[in-house]
């Protein structure tokens, strides 16, 4: 309760100060509350046993953002989740602080008199149309505008500071980009460059365990032909694994990332297709920073993923898989109906399969995951206010071996301020 007091003291002394410095300091808040609750079937998809679970859980972010001038800010964001009765804070009575955590604190400055924008701190970063990075890392991104209106982006990702003396045990992630526009495209080519020992370093592929590095090239575009909205990404990866006293060569290979989404609108109503393929031809998992890819309620997650200790339900229906694991192909259809200016209805429909078998499941010898099906109803309850209702049935194929049909169903009430 102490540190709660200490958080709520703060945020005051903030406003006050704004109040009292309106000349100068300018502070603002922004954030969102949402509380959900879901019930769900076989999300191990490893067997027929019963094996349901429903629960309720919470999150709450806030940020503060604070500016002198139209130059620099401090943005600074809290975060807080929680599953009713679970933990220290969802207990009665609880009133520890152990889930409060700091997701962003970083500057946003525009350089006076230049094209240059730069975040430093602990940011959100979407690299690789969310394949290479789709989490928040501390490290640097920098903007410029050329006069020609393109842009250059450089970022760079801190992923591990290992022993103060050897940077050799440091982890970290480079990318520059160029965005033009050409025939009416958005088109943005791309290299990126990952070093580091992954082991315990942050890196997704903890199975390496030597001096690892990964090079990427990519480029994103997004345009229009006609009536439809196409956004497609394509990236190649090239990763080596050495031993980090030798150099001697232990392991390397090659992945591919392609994603394509195609939308068309006809009044109230847009339908989407797209499809994906990502992994690696080795291992099967796509090499990444932390890639992010929520394609789905039941494979990996949805709008009701497992975002707290909520039954284990972190882990969507391909076991230990969930929003970042990186070996999927698969092909979704969607319709989106704006009912009226209030209520929305969507569905989509996904088959989905390893890009690659790993021999994960207890079938190996097998790369379907199945047949999905997923409906939502959104609803706005009032200004900044939304009530979403719906889930997923997952139709189970081979790759589940005996494995029972999956499915998850939930409701969330959203504010956003």
């Amino acid at each position: 309760m102490k540190k709660y007091r200490l958080i709520m003291a703060s945020c005051a002394a903030l406003a006050m100060t704004s109040v009292s410095a309106a000349e100068g300091l300018n502070i603002d808040f922004n954030g969102f509350m949402q509380v959900r609750g879901f019930a769900y079937d076989n999300l191990n998809g490893n067997d027929n046993v019963n094996d349901s679970s429903r629960g309720v859980d919470q999150r709450y972010r806030l940020w503060t953002n604070a500016a002198l001038n139209e130059h620099a800010k401090a943005v600074f964001a809290i975060e807080m989740d929680s599953t009713w009765g679970d933990n220290a804070v969802g207990k009665v009575g609880a009133d520890e602080t152990g889930a409060i955590e700091i997701k962003h604190l970083y500057l946003d400055l525009h350089v006076p008199g230049t094209e240059l924008h730069a975040t430093l701190g602990a940011q959100g970063y979407w690299l690789g149309d969310g394949f290479i990075q789709g989490d928040d890392a501390s490290g640097m991104q920098l903007h410029y505008t050329l006069d020609s209106g393109d842009g250059l982006h450089f970022a760079w990702t801190k992923l591990a500071e290992g022993d103060p003396a050897s940077h050799k045990q440091d982890a970290d992630y480079y990318q520059l980009q160029y965005s033009t526009q050409a025939g009416g495209w958005n088109v943005s080519p791309f290299v990126g460059y990952l070093n580091g020992q992954p082991t315990g370093l942050g890196l997704r592929n903890e199975g390496f365990s030597n001096d690892f590095e990964s090079w990427y090239l990519g480029v994103e575009a997004d345009g229009n032909i006609g009536d439809i909205r196409l956004q497609g990404t394509l990236i190649a990866n090239s990763w080596d694994n050495d031993a980090d006293i030798t150099g001697t060569d232990v392991s390397d290979g090659n992945g591919l990332a392609v994603r394509l989404k195609g939308t068309y609108r006809s009044g109230a109503t847009a339908y989407t297709v797209e499809g994906a393929h990502y992994g690696d031809s080795k291992i099967g998992e796509f090499i990444n920073v932390r890639g992010y890819n929520n394609f789905s309620e039941i494979i990996t997650g949805g709008r009701f993923d497992g975002r707290s200790a909520m039954g284990g339900s972190s882990a969507a229906a391909t076991g230990t898989r969930g929003d970042y694991y990186m070996n999927y192909q698969y092909l979704k259809l969607g319709a989106e109906h704006n009912l009226n200016p209030r209520h929305k209805l969507s569905a989509y429909y996904i088959f989905a399969q390893e890009a690659q078998d790993n021999v994960f499941r207890a079938n190996s010898s097998a790369r379907a995951l199945g047949h999905e099906i997923d409906v939502y109803f959104d609803c706005t309850l009032a200004e900044g206010v939304t009530l979403t209702v719906g889930g997923g049935y997952l139709i189970a194929d081979d790759d589940f071996g005996a494995g029972d049909d999956a499915w998850k169903v939930g409701t969330a009430v959203t504010y956003r301020f």
